[in-house]
């Protein structure tokens, strides 16, 4: 027969035991690989933000490089555009001042005598004035004996507005005359286009010896 004490002497042996050593060893590495997970997670988490910052510079800064062109092309095209747009004030022309006609020509004078003698005459018009400026190579005066110039719209309307001076080598006459009153337009401007250098031995407002002669083109 089986001893009774035996059995209730020994009653742990009743139960398997767990080995200590093995349940030791089987939750160190479980505790150590949730520990580095956590601490991995925490340094990624860090280590992105620096990232993310950037990135959201680059975009914000995209943006607003963006948004500068387009406006910067809308204001260049509001620019051209008000440029190509006249001002109401530029339809309207604007009204005429005593200088606003000017017109400058030049003619050769010709010798009507037959002989070798020339000129050149430059005249500027004006509302205001005209003026004229005389160069004449001519035989030199006697005593007594003068060149005169003068201007009109016809040979029967010529009146007398100087007289030719000789200088070192030619006979010269710079003339100006102002109106009386300014005209309105170049429409209304007296027609004296005919321009007569004659030789004279008193100055009695009569032509003796037409010598040169020119004609300026009509306005």
């Amino acid at each position: 027969m089986d001893d009774p004490t035996q059995e209730q002497q020994n009653p742990i042996n009743q139960y398997p035991q767990p080995q200590t050593g093995e349940v030791e060893q089987s939750s160190l590495p479980t505790q150590v690989t949730s520990n580095q997970q956590i601490i991995t997670k925490q340094v990624n988490t860090k280590s992105k933000k620096p990232l993310i910052i950037i990135a959201l510079l680059i975009v914000i800064l995209a943006i607003s490089g963006v948004t500068f062109g387009i406006l910067t092309r809308n204001r260049e095209k509001v620019d051209s555009k008000s440029k190509d747009v006249p001002l109401l004030t530029s339809k309207i022309p604007p009204s005429p001042t005593p200088e606003s006609f000017i017109r400058t020509e030049t003619i050769n004078l010709v010798d009507r005598t037959g002989g070798s003698s020339t000129g050149m005459v430059t005249r500027t018009r004006t509302l205001t004035y005209h003026k004229h400026q005389i160069s004449a190579q001519l035989p030199d005066l006697e005593v007594g004996q003068y060149y005169f110039v003068w201007m009109g719209e016809s040979p029967d309307s010529l009146f007398q507005i100087g007289e030719l001076i000789k200088n070192e080598n030619n006979y010269v006459l710079e003339d100006l005359y102002e109106y009386a009153q300014p005209y309105i337009s170049s429409e209304f401007l007296p027609a004296l286009n005919l321009l007569v250098v004659s030789l004279e031995t008193s100055d009695d407002q009569i032509i003796e010896n037409t010598i040169l002669e020119g004609n300026f083109n009509p306005i």
